[in-house]
C-alpha cells in the first residue's frame, strides 16, 4: 500500500538531487530577489513538470495510431524539419544582441512563474522524464493487473 508513495518519495529526492540550469535559476533568483520570487520561479518549474508529464501520459497514446501511418508521419515530419531549416538559413539577424535589454525592475509573479515554466520546458530531460514515469506507470499498471487477476483465480 506505502510502495507507490515510497517510489515516489525516491523519485522526486533523486529529482530534486539533480543540478541543472533550474538549479542555478532558482538560487540566483533567491540570492538576488528573495524567497518569494524563488518560489514563483519553482511553481514555474512545478507547472511545467506537469505539463510534461500529462502530454506524455495521454500523448504517448499517439504513438500507436502513427505507427499505422508511419509513411505519412515521416513525409510529415520531414517537410516540417525541412522548413525550419530553411527557414533558419534564409531568415537573417534583425536585432544584434547587444540591443536587448532586460528590465529588472518588473516584480510581476507572472513573470517569475513563466520564467520558471519556459526554462525548464526547454530543457529535453524533463520530456524524457516525462516518458520514464509514463512506461514506470504503464508496468506497474500491468504487473497489478496480472497480480490482480492470479489472486482473483
Amino acid at each position: 500500500m506505502l510502495d507507490p508513495v515510497l517510489n515516489g518519495i525516491l523519485l522526486g529526492l533523486i529529482v530534486a538531487l539533480l543540478i541543472g540550469p533550474v538549479f542555478f535559476l532558482i538560487i540566483n533568483t533567491s540570492l538576488h530577489r528573495g524567497f518569494n520570487y524563488a518560489a514563483q520561479v519553482a511553481t514555474g518549474v512545478m507547472l511545467s513538470d506537469a505539463l510534461f508529464i500529462f502530454v506524455a501520459y495521454f500523448g504517448s497514446n499517439i504513438v500507436l495510431v502513427i505507427n499505422n501511418h508511419r509513411d505519412v508521419a515521416g513525409i510529415v515530419a520531414s517537410l516540417i524539419i525541412l522548413i525550419f531549416g530553411i527557414g533558419i538559413v534564409v531568415k537573417k539577424q534583425t536585432i544584434p544582441a547587444e540591443a536587448i535589454q532586460v528590465n529588472e525592475k518588473v516584480k510581476g509573479a507572472w513573470l517569475f512563474i513563466a520564467k520558471g515554466f519556459m526554462l525548464n520546458s526547454m530543457n529535453p530531460s524533463v520530456l524524457f522524464f516525462g516518458l520514464v514515469f509514463r512506461a514506470l506507470l504503464v508496468l506497474n499498471l500491468i504487473i497489478l493487473l496480472h497480480t490482480c487477476l492470479y489472486f482473483m483465480v
